[in-house]
């Protein structure tokens, strides 16, 4: 039964892009005591939405919720049986300065959950990210030099490849504004999902016994070899040309894992050490082992 007074979350994971927020959202909400709205990402408390960017192509701040109807909305779902309310918005990290105050406000000393990874690492998967969704034509290394120049033109937030990966500032802004902030290494996410899982699910209050059917992949950057049949496959498909089974065996053989080119990737360490340095002070752990292998 729904209930009558109007719910609003009691935590929320706040970022970072690219260190799997879509992973984790999607697992808290296979609990049954978890609710999250089926829109991922509304950015509701990054008011006014213009520093976030915008473009190129379908990337904009336009379609994300913005009135209070709308985001009040997204809770009307919430049954009692939901003990933990939350939403997962990847870019409250990096916008900490305008998020954090309409949190509190809003919502009063919530719980924050923040993921984390390599810095380097989630700026190749960030370009590739923006490759797959052929929103960007640059390499890794021309998006990386061009990435101050699509800052002051007023290009989406997440082409600022080296800034979005700089924690330090955004996680001591949540440490300072609110009682219980958890981060959480992507790393960690990956390697053993139900221990994290299971420890998110204790630090959100709801029963941490509850075991996922079964950890995936999310959001995975892979590309395809070939774009020309990317697009006859998805024709094919949607027109049933080929036998379901065969198309997908054929559009799992076109993808491909991009490779982080290593000598680039060694020039970029360098900008993240002092950050990381901070970070893991903050954290109380040592973060530095991300930039050993780029040595």
């Amino acid at each position: 039964m729904v209930k009558l007074n109007k719910e609003l979350p009691n935590f929320l994971i706040v970022g970072a892009p690219k260190c799997g927020t879509t992973a984790l959202y999607k697992y808290l909400s296979a609990h049954p005591n978890v609710f999250m709205p089926e829109v991922k990402e509304p950015y509701y408390y990054i008011k006014p939405k213009e520093g976030i960017g915008h473009g190129p192509k379908d990337l904009s701040f336009r379609g994300f919720i913005d009135t209070e109807a709308e985001y009040h909305a997204l809770f009307d779902p919430v049954t009692d049986a939901h003990q933990a309310i939350g939403e997962a918005s990847a870019g409250y990290l990096h916008f900490h300065e305008l998020a954090i105050p309409q949190i509190k406000r809003e919502l009063g000393d919530v719980e924050i959950i923040i993921l984390i990874r390599d810095p380097v690492a989630r700026a190749f998967s960030s370009h590739i990210h923006h490759v797959r969704g052929e929103r960007e034509d640059a390499s890794f290394q021309t998006a990386w030099d061009l990435q101050d120049k699509r800052k002051r033109d007023g290009i989406w937030f997440g082409f600022q490849l080296r800034d979005v990966g700089l924690y330090a500032k955004s996680i001591e802004a949540y440490q300072k504004a609110f009682t219980n902030v958890k981060v959480i290494l992507n790393d960690d996410l990956q390697r053993d999902t139900a221990a994290v899982v299971k420890s998110t699910f204790a630090f959100i209050g709801v029963d941490g016994t509850f075991a996922l059917q079964r950890a995936e992949r999310h959001n995975e950057n892979l590309l395809p070899r070939s774009r020309f049949l990317a697009l006859n496959l998805g024709r094919f498909k949607n027109r049933r040309l080929l036998p379901a089974g065969l198309i997908r065996f054929l559009q799992k053989k076109n993808l491909y894992k991009p490779e982080l080119p290593m000598d680039f990737a060694r020039t970029l360490a360098v900008e993240f050490e002092q950050d990381l340095l901070e970070t893991s002070r903050l954290i109380n752990r040592d973060l530095t082992f991300w930039l050993e292998k780029y040595k």
